[in-house]
């Protein structure tokens, strides 16, 4: 495996894109001024009963929409309080969790976390847990052991990351520093805040790109490359020193480092409707407000041989390369919410379930949750994803010069 994760500017936009094996995996238009993760000490201006909400100014003139779940109520105030329950006025600590999209404000949530390579902070529980894809693991066993005997978790608990399924024992020293240099953070947050007024920032969150490094499982990237010396230097103060040599600050006056591995090109296919196969078919991807529509075309590929053996041979060959494709797209454009594919039509039923076992693989593997539905009477398959921030589609507009 050669995976490279690759960080440069395109016409005015820092872009980051991952390969694996020379194929690209990953797209994204980096922000230099979202908010995402950013903690506050917000002021309650109203709280709206009926839509069960209520809106927190972070920042001077930005509202954010506060949703009043059952599951988001352990708030942390900063004003003197008789009750727990949020009212106007409060100040209370919370996160951003979803920029703004279009009209809607950002969204905050009171489920404070800071993410680390190894381990996450969270305001939500208390103890130690294990990330859910790794509850079996005995290394994260012991890793939850280790932290339990070590860390003071009566305000706060950790969440062990998958990233841990892949240390050894000699890394349990970093990890356990890691997570005490997270504690005190929070601590450093919550005191700043007793006597900062509100609204006002405690803690900005990480650069996307050091987000996405440090959730890189160990070992899966060979190099990091940038042209920008800022970045360089800030990836190089986040990571640990055994894994700096990683990272190379490409100098180039020749050839720009987007040229070198086609990034921009990238960018174009990802965000254009139609993508070829190399069998000759074709996808074609269509993103409304309500749902993700993809149909799978035949185009140029023609069974040489007649009769209808050849013909469902053809189709299978067409359906299963578009199902490895649009694993990849879906994860390169970010697509999420309701997704429906509407495959070429199989005769063969034992064809049909063998490209639903295939695409059920292919969505195991996506970082995302993603959850294939069922295929309906008319032939499509149904596919949810959950929602990780915006499209490709909707940041290239956002960020459009």
């Amino acid at each position: 495996m050669s995976a490279k994760y690759i960080i440069t500017h395109i016409d005015g936009r820092l872009v980051s894109a991952e390969y694996d094996n020379n194929i690209c995996v990953g797209l994204d238009i980096l922000s230099p001024t979202g908010v995402m993760g950013n903690i506050y000490a917000g002021r309650v201006e109203n709280v709206v009963k009926n839509i069960n909400c209520a809106f927190v100014e972070i920042e001077k003139g930005v509202k954010c929409y506060f949703p009043l779940e059952a599951d988001n109520n352990r708030h942390i105030f900063f004003n003197n309080k008789n009750n727990d329950k949020l009212n106007q006025g409060d100040s209370v600590l919370v996160q951003v969790i979803k920029e703004a999209v279009k009209t809607k404000p950002p969204t905050v949530t009171t489920k404070v976390s800071l993410t680390g390579k190894y381990v996450v902070l969270s305001s939500d529980i208390r103890g130690v847990n294990i990330s859910s894809k790794t509850k079996k693991d005995e290394l994260c066993k012991k890793v939850q052991s280790l932290l339990l005997e070590s860390l003071n978790t009566e305000k706060f608990g950790f969440i062990v990351r998958t990233n841990c399924k892949d240390v050894n024992e000699s890394d349990f020293e970093d990890i356990l520093k890691e997570a005490h240099d997270m504690s005190k953070k929070f601590e450093n947050i919550l005191q700043r805040a007793t006597y900062e007024k509100a609204p006002v920032c405690l803690y900005k969150e990480k650069p996307l790109y050091v987000n996405h490094i440090l959730g890189f499982p160990n070992d899966y990237i060979d190099e990091i490359i940038t042209d920008d010396d800022n970045i360089y230097d800030t990836i190089c103060a986040y990571l640990p020193e055994n894994e700096r040599m990683k990272v190379r600050l490409y100098k180039d006056e020749m050839l720009e480092l987007y040229k070198l591995y086609d990034v921009k090109k990238q960018l174009e296919q990802a965000s254009a409707q139609k993508v070829w196969l190399k069998c000759g078919g074709y996808i074609i991807i269509e993103q409304t407000e309500a749902l993700t529509s993809i149909d799978v075309n035949s185009g140029k590929c023609i069974s040489k041989k007649s009769g209808e053996a050849a013909k469902e041979d053809t189709v299978y060959k067409v359906n299963s390369e578009a199902a490895d494709e649009i694993a990849r797209q879906i994860k390169l454009r970010n697509l999420s919410g309701i997704i429906i594919i509407d495959f070429i039509n199989m005769k063969s039923e034992d064809n049909t379930q063998k490209l639903m076992s295939g695409i059920r693989h292919l969505f195991k593997n996506d970082k995302v949750t993603t959850t294939l539905i069922d295929i309906t009477k008319l032939g499509l398959v149904e596919v949810t994803r959950k929602r990780e921030g915006v499209t490709l589609l909707q940041a290239l507009k956002d960020t459009s010069f």
